[in-house]
């Protein structure tokens, strides 16, 4: 915002911020597909915390799908 730089977001997340001015979109040019990645270390999924939020993030994931 304010001229800070740019992000590749889908539009319904900035909606407020371009109805207000607050965002610009610099060209009409817009992505088709979207995906989403879970990028975690080797072996961190022995932390049980790391393995914790990745089984919820998967469980939602499903669910929304």
């Amino acid at each position: 915002m304010d001229g800070q730089g740019v992000a590749l977001v889908r539009p319904a997340l900035v909606q407020r911020e371009l109805t207000s001015a607050n965002l610009v979109l610099p060209f009409e040019l817009g992505l088709r597909d979207y995906a989403y990645y879970l990028v975690y270390a080797p072996g961190s999924l022995e932390r049980p915390l790391t393995k914790a939020f990745r089984d919820w993030i998967m469980a939602e994931a499903s669910v929304a799908g």
